[in-house]
């Protein structure tokens, strides 16, 4: 059989780029997400856009660039402000210079400007095409269903790969008889493969006992579920306003598409998991396999001593009586 560099170099070059393409979709998601939850909070009415426009039109209607005794203070009976707002819009007044009715309703309208801009009309990355915030559900339950379908297909692949990829790991050890030997050509292709690995822990001769933080890449899959779930919540919420706006049929089918985004998005994100979790148990049976010893009997140093360098100089290693010290070099936790 042709265990040659080249047959290696191949497996690994083909699992990198199926690891890769699941990178690159879990980074535009992540994205993604970002983008329509600075959508949201920044909509909301108490996003911080929103409340500078407040802020200023309180300051307008109490005269706050003027003495308290010379305020007139005329504020409709269906508007109600709280002395904290009062003193607040006067503070912020104060700190802009704002001294005049005109300073003020010149900043207000600047600020409106800006709000329009850039919380009630959203930008499409790329295709530059502007929407209304309150389409913001609708396209954003369509995209995280688009990615996590490809997400989803590209972890499939993954995993079919690294079953292929594991599976000619166990194949050379057998052909070479190598268990325990961890210059092996296995031991070779094994750590080749792992390390492509960025979002996978794969155990390896370094750390293999990896605990928790094994789990730690799941947590990619949930932005896009958490934030389709924050934008249905929110449309729910002012479900009411969606329906003056828009027609009562609109405003059902808008909100009834965004919940059923969530779900799809979320039966998605569990069965990546569950792909995540597979290969979790692939990577950890090939390596006990071919290293049967170290995965059963190799005590591991604590991490804190782990990122701790070694002073070469002074290290002993521990070398099989009648065994060249150059024949089998240690694994980097053999040094003590």
């Amino acid at each position: 059989m042709p265990d040659n560099d080249f047959e290696l170099t191949t497996y690994i070059d083909i699992f990198k780029t199926s690891s890769n393409r699941v990178r690159y979709l879990i980074l535009i998601l992540t994205i993604a997400s970002v983008l329509v939850f600075t959508g949201i909070m920044n909509s909301r009415r108490g996003g911080w856009l929103n409340q500078r426009v407040v802020l200023a039109r309180v300051a307008l209607r109490h005269e706050v660039w003027k003495d308290p005794k010379d305020r007139k203070a005329q504020v409709p009976g269906f508007i109600q402000d709280s002395v904290n707002q009062v003193r607040a819009a006067g503070e912020w007044a104060k700190r802009y210079s704002l001294d005049s009715d005109c300073a003020i309703q010149k900043r207000l309208e600047e600020m409106e400007k800006s709000h329009i801009q850039n919380a009630l009309v959203m930008k499409m990355p790329i295709l530059g095409l502007s929407f209304d915030v309150n389409d913001l559900g609708t396209f954003s339950g369509i995209a995280f269903v688009v990615l996590m379908l490809l997400l989803l297909t590209s972890l499939s692949h993954q995993h079919q790969n690294l079953i292929l990829c594991l599976w000619r790991v166990r194949g050379i050890c057998d052909n070479e008889k190598g268990l325990d030997k961890q210059d092996s050509r296995a031991n070779l292709l094994y750590h080749g493969l792992a390390m492509t690995q960025v979002l996978a822990h794969p155990p390896t001769l370094a750390r293999w006992r990896r605990g928790a933080v094994r789990h730690l890449p799941k947590l990619f899959f949930l932005p896009p579920v958490s934030t389709q779930l924050l934008t249905a919540s929110y449309d729910s919420m002012t479900f009411d306003f969606g329906q003056q706006l828009r027609g009562s049929f609109w405003a059902w089918a808008g909100l009834g598409w965004e919940w059923i985004a969530f779900l799809v998005v979320l039966t998605f994100a569990l069965i990546c998991g569950l792909y995540s979790q597979a290969s979790n148990a692939r990577w950890e049976n090939t390596f006990a396999y071919i290293n049967p010893s170290w995965w059963r009997n190799k005590p591991q140093v604590s991490w804190w001593r782990w990122i701790h360098p070694v002073d070469h100089t002074r290290a002993t290693v521990s070398v099989t009586p009648g065994s060249h010290p150059n024949q089998n070099p240690p694994a980097p936790d053999s040094v003590s």
